[in-house]
């Protein structure tokens, strides 16, 4: 019965060291739910035999007391089929609920997840290639698409200066309706001649790149430690001398990956103006420190608080300290 598998559960895990509070909180309920319906059968059996007595059906003591006997027998057995039904009621009402909530969820992912993707409607981009912006977007609003605001300008030897290059997604492909679609704008031919520009400062190759409306990109790249480069220096690039290259392409510029270190300020060539150049150069935050003193000359850097050596970490911070003259007060003062 509920009570023995639930001993022998206990004494289960107990073998194997498991806790079993869980089970013998269990048992303790059964424990009692079986003294209650116990209690409950003896009164009942003791009623009627008081009303026997009553009617002049009274028997022996030892009948009465061998009746006794029997009737805590049926009591328990009662107690035995009660506790049972009531454990098999138990595990069907979970069991039904169990299944109404699984049958919920299943409902719940059909109707809103899998039902409405099937009624989405799927169509092609429109071919507007050659038409200018106003006519394409009104051609893909009218198929039903959403035309994204920030156009995308490229070179075009084929397309005239205004007019739609291609799309993305591309003409033909099969997209939702009200998916978003890029428009690639001509801006005419515009296509340069790339130079070698391996030695070149990247900043302003850059820059005249970046006006010409080429993406370029900038990549670190490790070098031989016995090459002495400039750190703006560029060392590689991803298209070739001679290669064209318009409005929207893109190159990749590469430069050397070098660990700037901080040089010694103290040593009499750098002023404060200096220090603070080289801080804006390396995007760092310098602190100065003005301190009176007569063991240096004024305007002299006598302390860093970053060592000569130290790796460069851009963003960070520094201090230095100045000689400054001492004034007349604290001359005044040391006299004294």
């Amino acid at each position: 019965n509920y009570i023995s598998e639930l001993e022998s559960t206990i004494d289960l895990k107990k073998e194997k060291g498991e806790n079993t509070t869980e089970e013998e909180h269990k048992l303790s309920e059964a424990y009692t739910e079986q003294s209650k319906l116990q209690n409950k059968g003896a009164t009942y059996l003791k009623e009627e035999a008081n009303k026997e007595r009553a009617s002049g059906n009274t028997k022996k003591a030892d009948d009465g007391n061998e009746e006794e006997s029997e009737t805590d027998l049926i009591a328990k057995q009662i107690t035995g089929d009660d506790l049972k039904s009531q454990n098999k009621l138990l595990v069907i009402l979970l069991s039904i609920f169990t299944g109404i909530v699984l049958l919920a969820t299943v409902l719940f992912v059909l109707f809103f997840k899998i039902l409405p993707g099937m009624n989405v409607k799927t169509i092609k981009v429109p071919d507007v290639k050659g038409l200018t912006v106003e006519k394409a977007t009104k051609e893909l609003q009218k198929k039903g698409f959403v035309v994204n605001e920030k156009e995308k300008e490229i070179s075009s030897t084929e397309y005239e200066e205004g007019k739609v290059v291609k799309t993305s997604p591309a003409a033909g492909h099969n997209s939702k309706k009200a998916s978003i679609v890029t428009l690639y704008v001509s801006v005419g031919d515009s296509t340069i001649e790339l130079e070698d520009y391996t030695g070149k400062n990247y900043l302003e190759i850059k820059g005249a790149l970046e006006a010409l409306k080429i993406n370029v990109l900038v990549e670190k790249m490790e070098v031989a430690e016995s090459a002495t480069y400039d750190e703006n220096e560029i060392v590689k690039q991803s298209k070739e001398p001679g290669e064209k290259l318009g409005a929207g392409d893109t190159i990749t510029l590469y430069i050397p990956k070098i660990e700037s270190k901080y040089p010694n300020f103290t040593d009499g060539t750098y002023s404060v103006d200096d220090v603070r150049d080289f801080a804006e150069t390396h995007s760092l935050t310098v602190e100065v420190e003005e301190i009176e003193t007569d063991q240096y000359p004024e305007g002299k850097i006598f302390y860093q608080s970053k060592q000569e050596g130290y790796t460069i970490i851009p963003n960070s911070s520094f201090k230095i300290k100045v000689a400054k003259a001492p004034s007349k007060s604290s001359e005044e003062g040391s006299l004294d």
